[in-house]
């Protein structure tokens, strides 16, 4: 085993009786890019559970898909899902009193969702596709997605099995859109079309973002904002400072990184890394690469952060 050696702001935080959360991407970060595979991840969270710090998800993904892997792999912690534009959290796992504080302090709407509640930041979906369709119209362009996708194309794009595919369309927040536009009829360019997009959502008050395999067109909501409600939540619940540790790969999460006190960049499948300066945040205090992709990445952070120990022999690769 490698014997973990703890960043030096990590140890002095927790030694001052602070309290540690990991917030955590999961495609590409978590969860291996092509094969989805988590084992080393998710041995590693659960080492990290039992220190009393959860791992919570902080994805592009659906509350479908997400309340699927947490089952699977045995992480019943709350969730952010579509970019942080909701929070999903068991009934019980944060106290009236702490809720009703969040409420209070920031717009959020609290409602429940199955065995959840649900803290949403972001718009309806139906808000969107109105939006998206509109843009089409002016400029004669098709945004291949979602929206218009069956799934055995939505299989194809992101080499999920059927029910995985089919838990992924069910988006509530949220539109993803192909990187390849349709611009037989248009005079514009990729990176022109790219322009006006941005434009327009930001217009209309919208986000949007650019992911590991796609564009999501979403409410004005990021990861980061998600980040900034859970680190009050956190504090109300353990009583004392928390410490944000935050892993991501793509540029969706560069506002989650930027939001921790630790922030992680896991090496990309092709060997490459989200660019990211830590001097552009005003709260980050360590940041790292890891020599893995995931899931031997996200354990290997961990270990390098003091946190857990890690095989290094694991470092193989999918």
């Amino acid at each position: 085993m490698n014997a973990p050696v703890m960043t030096s702001s990590l140890l002095s935080s927790l030694a001052k009786g602070g309290a540690a959360i990991v917030v955590s991407d999961l495609d590409g970060t978590f969860l291996n890019h092509h094969s989805y595979s988590f084992e080393e991840s998710a041995a590693a969270a659960k080492e990290l559970l039992l220190q009393d710090i959860p791992t919570i998800f902080n994805t592009s993904k659906t509350f479908a898909e997400v309340r699927e892997l947490v089952k699977t792999v045995g992480l019943e912690q709350p969730f952010v899902v579509e970019n942080g534009s909701a929070i999903y959290f068991p009934k019980a796992y944060f106290t009236k009193d702490h809720l009703d504080q969040i409420l209070a302090r920031t717009n959020c709407q609290l409602t429940e969702a199955d065995d959840y509640y649900q803290l949403k930041l972001g718009v309806d979906v139906d808000t969107l596709l109105t939006a998206l369709a509109t843009f089409e119209g002016v400029f004669k362009v098709g945004l291949p997605g979602y929206r218009n996708w069956s799934v055995q194309k939505v299989m194809e794009e992101t080499g999920l099995a059927e029910e995985d595919a089919l838990r992924s369309m069910k988006r509530d927040f949220s539109e993803v859109l192909s990187f390849d536009f349709d611009l037989k009829q248009s005079m514009m360019t990729r990176e022109q079309l790219l322009g006006e997009l941005r434009q327009y959502t930001s217009e209309l008050n919208l986000g949007f973002l650019e992911g590991g395999r796609f564009y999501h067109i979403l409410g004005k909501t990021d990861k980061g904002l998600a980040i900034e409600v859970l680190r009050k939540l956190y504090q109300l619940k353990f009583g004392r400072d928390i410490t944000v540790i935050a892993l991501g790969d793509s540029p969706n999460d560069t506002a989650m990184l930027k939001a921790a006190d630790v922030a992680v960049a896991v090496r990309k499948h092709d060997g490459s890394y989200l660019p990211f300066d830590k001097q552009k945040s005003e709260t980050v205090r360590e940041f790292l690469r890891t020599e893995a992709e995931a899931p031997q990445g996200w354990a290997e952070a961990l270990s390098k952060l003091g946190l857990i120990e890690w095989n290094a022999s694991l470092n193989t690769g999918d």
